[in-house]
């Protein structure tokens, strides 16, 4: 096992050795924000945060780590650093968010809101740890969906509509398309609303990759996509799943759960869909893809199959269409 390197403090003494970036360890009177990198021995603050999320190469982080100009410090100031610089986040205030952007929320999602559940808890390195047992029982918006993190970060809303607009994002988003994201995923590819197809009220929601000029849309409203979410999480189970347990019963029970708190948003057919799915036995399949190749897989039902409830459930005429979001929506 790697030994932990150690620090002199003239404070504390002799301790486990941390790094922090530059701007925490001068210290500010509002807190300035701490992220952790595992296994817990670097830090840094929001700004920093902001800043790695656009790096894409090597180079760029390399130069992001000279910028972060990290300090050493022993494990006790990194304590007291990161009790002074945790910030709480503020709900989401829907109202001010459309008034500055001219939009209107769906329906649906203002009563999530209203709700608390896009609420996910305080983010942090120990949030699986501290925070995810306690949500469990009465699991929040798509707390085990498909490889998906909800937003109710009213400043991470923002910052990401302006970087979206900003004539200098590497991305080139062309005007036209009126985009306000609400979730992303472990790459940082994003959930968003697509206003500029807003219809009698039902708002589109569309996948933005980080790495590719194609979006996808992937359902006609907010309540659709909740439920493709709940679909396609149960296409693939294994350990990474967030609602995994080693005892399939124990497992079931997550998806119940989750199914009793969405229940509200979703319509009798789509329970009725999801409830007859979660009472199956877990089963190993064959699921060949498009390119010719194949793999094996365990799940509660195939990807054929939540292809064909989507396509007769989900009715929409833009339903899994493939766009460039650098050229002009308009023909």
């Amino acid at each position: 096992m790697e030994e932990v390197q150690s620090v002199y403090c003239n404070q504390h003494g002799q301790q486990d050795l941390k790094l922090i970036c530059s701007h925490l360890l001068a210290g500010r009177n509002e807190p300035i924000g701490f992220y952790e990198c595992e296994p817990e021995d670097m830090a840094w603050c929001n700004e920093c945060e902001k800043a790695l999320s656009k790096t894409r190469t090597d180079d760029e982080q390399d130069q992001w780590s000279q910028d972060c100009d990290y300090k050493i410090v022993c494990a006790v100031c990194w304590g007291s650093i990161k009790e002074s610089n945790q910030i709480i986040k503020n709900p989401m205030n829907l109202t001010e968010l459309e008034q500055k952007y001219t939009i209107q929320y769906p329906e649906v999602y203002r009563q999530l809101a209203e709700n608390n559940m896009l609420d996910w808890g305080v983010s942090g390195s120990n949030w699986y740890h501290d925070t995810f047992p306690k949500l469990k029982a009465n699991p929040p918006l798509l707390l085990f969906g498909y490889d998906i993190e909800i937003w109710n970060d009213q400043e991470l809303v923002e910052t990401s509509i302006d970087e979206m607009s900003d004539e200098e994002d590497y991305r080139n988003i062309h005007p036209d398309y009126q985009f306000i994201p609400f979730a992303q995923n472990g790459a940082g590819d994003l959930y968003a609303f697509q206003f500029d197809l807003q219809n009698n009220g039902e708002v589109p929601v569309v996948f933005i990759p980080h790495d590719d000029e194609e979006a996808e849309i992937l359902a006609g409203n907010f309540q659709d996509f909740i439920f493709r979410q709940l679909l396609e999480s149960v296409t693939e189970i294994d350990e990474d799943s967030m609602f995994y347990e080693e005892e399939e019963e124990n497992l079931k029970q997550n998806l119940f759960n989750q199914l009793k708190t969405h229940e509200p948003y979703l319509t009798a057919k789509q329970i009725e869909i999801l409830n007859t799915i979660y009472q199956r036995d877990l089963f190993e399949y064959t699921y060949k893809v498009p390119n010719g190749s194949s793999f094996e897989t365990e799940g509660l039902v195939t990807f054929d199959e939540v292809e064909e409830i989507i396509n007769q459930q989900l009715s929409f005429e833009h339903l899994n269409r493939r766009f460039n979001y650098t050229e002009s929506p308009k023909p």
